[in-house]
């Protein structure tokens, strides 16, 4: 079984689009409304210099993905890159394919000279909690609070 971590293209979106639905069913803070999240793969695809969506494939199937975007923050003193999504199918869990999409996330971040690589994640999603620590990320006292601007 050969993984093959690509950047996606237009063709991908769709796949994409339902791998975040899945995301979306296990955390409670968003809905699912798919020419919202169509809109916003498109947006991040129209920015390749500042945003990358990863996706694992095998044999041309997407089974994993991530997407990643660059912010400024004045604690840095210059770019941070923010991972928005991560998810891979459950019948390929726990084969390191995470790992694999995370490194080529930091890879992208570290290629675009981002001080810092930040992530949420649902604070009851354990598994998800414990992945990121292994991978070196470290819980802050800060918590993310929104505000709808727009629906």
């Amino acid at each position: 079984m050969r993984i093959v971590i690509k950047k996606a293209g237009q063709p991908a979106l769709l796949a994409v689009a339902d791998m975040i639905q899945k995301l979306f069913a296990i955390e409670d803070d968003f809905l699912f409304d798919r020419r919202k999240v169509l809109r916003g793969l498109r947006l991040l695809l129209d920015e390749p210099k500042r945003a990358s969506i990863f996706t694992a494939q095998i044999q041309g199937i997407i089974i994993g993905m991530c997407t990643v975007q660059m912010v400024i923050s004045t604690a840095a003193g210059g770019f941070s890159a923010r991972i928005e999504d991560v998810f891979v199918e459950n019948a390929y869990r726990k084969q390191g394919i995470g790992s694999l999409l995370l490194y080529a996330a930091e890879r992208w971040a570290y290629g675009k000279h981002c001080c810092r690589l930040e992530l949420v994640a649902d604070s009851r999603n354990r598994p998800a909690l414990r992945f990121y620590q292994k991978h070196s990320f470290m819980r802050t006292r800060l918590i993310r609070l929104q505000k709808i601007m727009r629906a």
